[in-house]
């Protein structure tokens, strides 16, 4: 697991925070054990992993601060995505947690999609298929 935050403010933010922590690295009867890390800028993931080493990526609920901020929204998915097609394996998955309307791909008018955050357009650009 990975958060933009460094640990120390992440703990001021989120107030279970430690308690979460513990629980992913603690290995438990139903899952392994875990590492997660602070600071990781997920625009940058090239930053912190070796080409094609990540068979998983799960991003959820991506926002800019404010997040009704459709254009800096935008600009995190479309870097998310070209900085995970770069550490992806070649069956890697990547899961992105959005609320309806977010996506672009459910939408039924030209005018409804530009509302949206265009994810199948970044998601190509990226050379990820969906």
């Amino acid at each position: 697991a990975s958060v933009l935050e460094d640990e120390s403010m992440h703990q001021q933010v989120y107030r279970n925070s430690q308690q979460n922590t513990n629980a992913i690295i603690s290995p438990g009867d139903d899952h392994e054990q875990h590492e997660v890390q602070f600071g990781v800028d997920a625009t940058r993931l090239e930053d912190y992993f070796e080409p094609n080493s990540v068979d998983r990526i799960i991003f959820n609920f991506p926002h800019w601060r404010g997040k009704s901020n459709h254009r800096h929204n935008r600009l995190l998915v479309k870097e998310f995505l070209s900085s995970s097609a770069k550490v992806l394996s070649k069956n890697g998955e990547i899961h992105v947690a959005l609320l309806n309307g977010q996506g672009g791909w459910e939408e039924s008018s030209l005018e409804d999609w530009k509302r949206t955050w265009t994810v199948p357009m970044f998601a190509n650009e990226a050379g990820l298929l969906l």
